[in-house]
């Protein structure tokens, strides 16, 4: 695949060490997640699918949207689990990297360490990060398959999306997007997402809305308004039927990993 932009539209980076045996959450983030056990290991699955062991050196890959089912587990020498990781908006083409690429969900060897460092380098703050952020980028993509591109209707509608979940779609804002009638739409939609466009666009938000509850300290009212929701009390009733917690239980639960 030939890639002719690359922009990195948000980034975060962070670390763990805490004694969190058994410590079990659920999430999904709206973008890209690259996480490294550094002591102990992580028992994890995506979306419901296979489960891995990430031990200690080697590291985890989710793409965006992806639910997220982790474990930890402490070293059983020192008790504790450490991890470090980065949370990536990596946009190729216009479009977020891992609609484009596919990654291995679990890495090892050379490329898991070297990746590991480049995220232990960009938590220091003091450095220039421009270099380090392109080279996680190149070491990533070397691992990362180009899948069948998708029709361009379904480019158009998931871009489109992507860049104004924030703000109020209607499905007449889609169709137009792809030239057609509301009813020929719901037929293109139904066909290429297998769900209706509101559950399609709650996921998106949602997701978002998990990344803004872990990155950041901004009230949930702020965060349902950042993610669409102009009543913010059935933005906390989707986000608990989606997470099985409501948001500021979800929060506490993401701190008490980093503790």
């Amino acid at each position: 695949m030939r890639i002719e932009s690359l922009e990195i539209k948000n980034w975060s980076t962070s670390s763990m060490y805490c004694s969190c045996e058994g410590l079990t959450h659920v999430k999904s983030l709206s973008c890209l997640s690259i996480v490294q056990a550094t002591e102990g290991w992580y028992d994890l699955s995506l979306d419901g699918g296979q489960s891995y062991v990430v031990p200690a050196g080697s590291l985890f890959i989710a793409p965006a949207g992806a639910i997220q089912r982790i474990i930890h587990h402490n070293d059983p020498v020192s008790g504790k689990m450490g991890a470090r990781w980065i949370f990536m908006g990596l946009y190729a083409n216009g479009f977020r990297i891992d609609d484009l690429f596919s990654f291995p969900v679990h890495l090892t060897g050379r490329t898991a360490q070297r990746m590991g460092e480049l995220i232990e380098t960009l938590l220091d703050a003091s450095k220039e990060n421009g270099a380090i952020l392109t080279a996680l980028v190149c070491e990533l993509l070397l691992v990362g398959k180009a899948k069948t591109r998708e029709r361009p209707e379904k480019e158009k509608i998931k871009k489109y999306i992507l860049n104004h979940f924030s703000s109020h779609i209607s499905p007449d804002d889609l169709a137009f997007q792809i030239n057609c009638s509301k009813a020929t739409f719901y037929r293109v939609f139904a066909d290429e997402f297998g769900c209706t466009p509101s559950a399609y666009i709650n996921d998106i938000r949602l997701s978002h809305a998990a990344l803004l509850l872990e990155t950041t300290n901004e009230k949930i009212s702020t965060i349902a308004d950042q993610c669409g929701y102009e009543n913010p009390y059935y933005f906390i009733k989707l986000f608990k039927r989606k997470f099985g917690y409501p948001p500021h239980a979800y929060r506490c639960v993401l701190k008490a990993e980093k503790k």
